[in-house]
Parts: C-alpha cells; structure tokens; sequence
C-alpha cells in the first residue's frame, strides 16, 4: 500500500531559497528553478517551462518555481492597491 505524499510546505521552499541564494545565483543565475523538498529539482529559461516541467513532473501543488538572481526583488512583490470607488 502506498502512503500519501507529504504536503509541500512553500515556507520552507521560500526559506530554502533565501538562505541558498547567493550559491544559487552563481550556478543558475537568471533561470527559473523548481524547487521541491529543499532541492533544485530543474532549472529553465521561463517560467512557463518551469510551470509546465513542474505540472507534468510532479503535479499542482507539489511544485515551486522560483526566479533566480540576485537580491530581495528575486523573492519579494510590491502590491499596491487603490481605492477605485
């Protein structure tokens, strides 16, 4: 019998990433990574590859992609919304 497969947990992705970006950016500086587990799981030239790759590979939901290179703006986004009433 199979057992479930554990949930991803996309804080400790996120985190994974931050502590390892500098390292991250040397090797795959510009790509767009899937990470998976605390790993690289592949790395390509756009998300939309790196969302198909992800979808096909391992399914929604059991995925992250990540841009890479170097700075906050790698994992940060500014929203700004108005009030347009």
């Amino acid at each position: 019998m199979e057992t479930a497969e554990a949930t991803l947990d996309f804080s400790a992705e996120l985190d994974f990433f931050i502590a390892n970006q500098d390292q991250l950016v040397e090797q795959y500086d510009g790509r767009v990574l899937i990470l998976r587990y605390q790993k690289v799981e592949g790395d390509y030239g756009s998300m939309d590859e790196a969302y198909e790759a992800g979808r096909e590979r391992f399914g929604l939901g059991n995925f992250m992609i990540q841009p890479c290179f170097a700075g906050e703006a790698a994992y940060t986004r500014l929203l700004v919304s108005h009030d347009l009433s």
